[in-house]
């Protein structure tokens, strides 16, 4: 069992096995015989989660009071790794659900985070047995570069691919081979131009709806006391808007339908979510990524980089900031990746110069 209190709670490879873990840790036992079990009683939100050889379920607080928790069949995913015609050999990849995939928190209903590591075979295959149905995942292929100036470790997503596993079913997903590369330059405004240092740079690109109105960032209501530049003021007044208003309700159902993602107010998604992938950028602001399937992306910018000596202080928290972030939050840019014949092709898309607000 977990409870609102309890924050992050990881369920790693589906089997619980007493390993559930996070901020507080939460309440395992085995069921007895005749499949009753018993907790102690919580004010808070909270939801049990049951693993059997047999079946799984996420029982929210009304199934746990109605005296009977229904397991679901296990699904199952394979997954196919590909880098253009192909497959990525000994491939680190994880399997991702519940938190992981889903931004949003209710209070009433926490949602445990689902991790299941594997590696791919000489084929490019990886197969993840014991998956918990009809909750958000995402496979995710990553790699790692390190700053040439400092050894800053930035963790690079070769792809990240979303989607809704069904009870008893089998999944298949492929990662890579379905595309093309994507080149292109990114150009920043003069301001930050010569600020940025690319080593620390990231692009990505996420897929889009596009028969979804694009969200206006733009004209967000901001109250006028705050600073616009403030990121984390702006922030918290964003999550308080969509979360207390109506109009902040439909802005981000709306976003997240542009975005492809969950709509966190009545748990509903598409069974394909998204395809999400970053790629590092070369100081002269080129770019190189993988296998991009033909569609519609927001384009990000991202980079982590140290301060000067002189600009670290103690931040709002007291803790030590030692890096600026700069990205394109509210301002993404939008690429098309035409149709290709077949299903995939080794010859780059010029996506040209793409201009990033920061």
């Amino acid at each position: 069992m977990i409870d609102s209190k309890n924050g992050r709670t990881d369920i790693f490879e589906g089997d619980l096995k007493g390993r559930l873990g996070g901020l507080d840790s939460a309440e395992y036992q085995r069921t007895a015989a005749d499949g009753k079990f018993s907790f102690r009683d919580r004010k808070e939100g909270y939801v049990v989660i049951v693993a059997h050889d047999n079946g799984c379920a996420v029982a929210d607080k009304e199934e746990v009071a109605s005296g009977t928790i229904t397991l679901k069949p296990w699904a199952r995913v394979e997954a196919t790794l590909m880098c253009g015609d192909q497959p990525r050999v000994n491939q680190a990849v994880s399997l991702l659900g519940g938190g992981y995939s889903c931004s949003g928190w209710d209070a009433e209903k926490p949602i445990p985070l689902f991790q299941t590591p594997a590696k791919s075979d000489e084929h490019g295959k990886a197969v993840f047995e014991k998956v918990y149905p009809e909750i958000d995942h995402f496979l995710e292929m990553s790699t790692y570069t390190t700053s040439p100036v400092d050894d800053f470790l930035n963790v690079i997503r070769l792809a990240q691919v979303r989607f809704l596993p069904q009870p008893g079913e089998t999944c298949k997903v492929q990662v890579g081979g379905i595309g093309c590369p994507v080149i292109g330059k990114v150009v920043l405004s003069d301001e930050f131009q010569a600020k940025i240092q690319w080593n620390y740079a990231n692009i990505t690109l996420s897929s889009v709806d596009t028969t979804v109105p694009q969200p206006d960032y733009t004209h967000l209501p901001i109250p006028p006391e705050i600073d616009r530049n403030d990121r984390t003021a702006v922030m918290q007044w964003y999550w308080k808007w969509v979360k207390e208003t109506e109009d902040g309700k439909a802005f981000y159902r709306n976003e997240n339908a542009f975005n492809m993602q969950c709509d966190e107010e009545d748990g509903t998604c598409p069974v394909v979510l998204g395809i999400s992938m970053d790629a590092p950028i070369n100081p002269d602001g080129t770019f190189l990524v993988d296998d991009v399937t033909p569609g519609t992306y927001k384009v990000s910018f991202r980079s982590f980089q140290p301060k000067p000596g002189s600009e670290i202080q103690p931040n709002r928290t007291g803790s030590i900031s030692t890096r600026d972030t700069f990205e394109n939050r509210w301002s993404e840019p939008i690429i098309t990746v035409p149709p290709i014949p077949g299903k995939q092709t080794n010859t780059p898309f010029n996506a040209g110069t793409i201009r990033i607000v920061l």
